[in-house]
């Protein structure tokens, strides 16, 4: 709303300060601030391949990947917290789950150095996407963790 002030001609408008106010509302899409709203179970689905994450209270993760001819692999590990993002001492996103720019990256990579689709430590970003907490991992090709349910 803009209003002028008859005594010294001078517009005051408050709508710029709504608008913006709004557009964090509207928007949907915030980064994760409380290590208590990062726990939980989250998927990660290609195809008919899944991982399953699960990030406990206790600094621990465990991960379970089930691959599309029923073989599954567990692995474990230690998570760390800093407002906005978490780090995984030794996550596992396998080949099949990585999109072609990540395996050609790593393929042309040089052998000394680590791939994206080996175990590797990872941070990544926590967002909150319209009421769901997703986990990037390959965030230019849309590839995410997505909270399935949440630890109380």
């Amino acid at each position: 709303m803009c209003r002028i002030n008859a005594k010294n001609m001078k517009a005051s408008c408050a709508w710029p300060a709504i608008v913006l106010g709004l557009m964090g509302v509207l928007s949907g899409c915030y980064m994760v601030k409380s290590k208590s709203d990062v726990t939980g179970t989250y998927e990660l689905k290609v195809d008919a391949n899944k991982i399953s994450l699960d990030v406990l209270q206790d600094g621990r993760y465990e991960e379970t990947i089930t691959w599309a001819n029923g073989h599954v692999e567990k692995r474990a590990g230690q998570w760390t917290w800093w407002p906005g993002h978490i780090g995984f001492d030794d996550l596992w996103i396998p080949k099949d789950f990585a999109p072609d720019s990540i395996r050609r990256a790593d393929e042309s990579s040089s052998s000394n150095r680590p791939k994206f689709t080996e175990p590797i430590a990872w941070s990544m970003s926590v967002e909150n996407h319209w009421g769901t907490v997703i986990l990037p991992v390959f965030p230019d090709e849309d590839v995410n963790f997505r909270m399935i349910r949440h630890s109380k």
